[in-house]
């Protein structure tokens, strides 16, 4: 649910209304599960690097500020660190 309201908010901000509809909403109760309103991009970024590494999700809401500061060092690095 927040991560759809973040990606329809930036779609609103960034003028995309192609981005607006067709989304369909799955949702699996063994996933981390966000706490807020304000870690929305850091989950998503965090369900792809996961994603796209073959990782399981073994994250949390508690985790945000250490996955915040990895994300930064990667992306000033341009490299996905473990």
């Amino acid at each position: 649910k927040n991560i759809r309201k973040y990606l329809l908010t930036e779609a609103r901000e960034k003028n995309r209304p192609e981005f607006l509809q067709g989304w369909q909403t799955a949702v699996t109760k063994c996933i981390p599960q966000q706490k807020n309103d304000s870690d929305c991009g850091v989950f998503v970024l965090q369900y792809c690097k996961c994603l796209a590494l073959e990782q399981p999700f073994q994250f949390s809401q508690e985790d945000m500020p250490r996955v915040r500061k990895r994300i930064y060092k990667e992306l000033c690095e341009c490299r996905l660190m473990d």
